[in-house]
């Protein structure tokens, strides 16, 4: 990463063959890697190439070119981008060598795959919100379920103080029935005073 930078550092200011030299030297330090990482390396032959079209050194650019698709051939991961960005590289040097139709074979190459690309990104980008979506229906539908289950646990509790109350209204008109009965009977009981 660091050399890539360093590189990176010297193309931004036009010391084509310095970037090189940084880019050889990650590029041997990454197929010297095991496992190797044919994806990353593929990048990096790519970079390398680019700084050769800069120079016009188009022969040594196709062949590093070759080298990264043989890379790309070896592993799925990035593969459809690092084709993308070798199609583009062809299709320039051969637009800078005049030879516009191979340009154009590769610029329609690059198309193709830039478009597979761009109806991959937008596949996930749908699905991405179609299970935000069905997350958010499931979020709703526990909540919904929860009110539910509080409202029916609140109804609960109402009827168990409907049904506390009714018995206490019964007991208290119990026990006022009960009193009221008794002074009736003990008025009837009582010996009647005349005055």
């Amino acid at each position: 990463i660091i050399l890539d930078n360093i590189g990176s550092v010297y193309s931004e200011h036009g010391e084509y063959d310095k970037a090189i030299n940084c880019y050889n030297r990650a590029s041997k330090y990454l197929e010297e890697k095991k496992p190797p990482d044919h994806s990353v390396i593929a990048s990096n032959l790519i970079d390398i190439s680019w700084l050769y079209i800069y120079k016009k050194e188009y022969a040594q650019a196709i062949s590093l070119l070759q080298r990264a698709q043989s890379h790309i051939n070896r592993t799925d991961n990035k593969k459809k981008l690092r084709t993308k960005r070798i199609y583009e590289a062809f299709s320039t040097i051969y637009e800078e060598k005049g030879n516009f139709k191979k340009s154009l074979e590769y610029h329609k190459l690059y198309d193709a795959v830039n478009d597979s690309l761009e109806k991959m990104k937008l596949k996930s980008e749908v699905a991405g919100v179609e299970f935000k979506y069905s997350r958010k229906m499931e979020e709703l539908e526990i909540e919904k379920q929860l009110l539910e289950q509080e409202l029916e646990d609140q109804k609960s509790e109402y009827q168990v103080y409907a049904v506390i109350m009714m018995l206490a209204f019964l007991v208290f008109g119990g026990a006022l029935l009960y009193k009221k009965r008794k002074m009736v009977e003990v008025v009837e009981d009582a010996p009647l005073r005349v005055r």
